[in-house]
């Protein structure tokens, strides 16, 4: 499988100490594909958990709604 993507903003490497878990943002966000939050060079990146956004359940449902 391949991705397309429009833009990559930043690829770094990090170890598991410098990643959090992701906040509850209350019930109207849904972060079930956030893996964790990290800071770098003082800014908040969020993490997305790649296996979840390309799951196969995730691929099928985004191919159906595109239909």
């Amino acid at each position: 499988m391949g991705l397309i993507v429009d833009s990559v903003e930043e690829v770094v490497n990090l170890g598991p100490d410098l990643i959090e878990p992701a906040p509850d943002f209350g019930t109207r966000i849904d972060t079930a594909y956030i893996l964790g939050m990290a800071k770098i060079d003082g800014k908040v990146k969020t993490l997305l958990d790649i296996d979840r956004v390309v799951a196969p359940g995730a691929v099928k449902a985004l191919a159906e709604s595109a239909a």
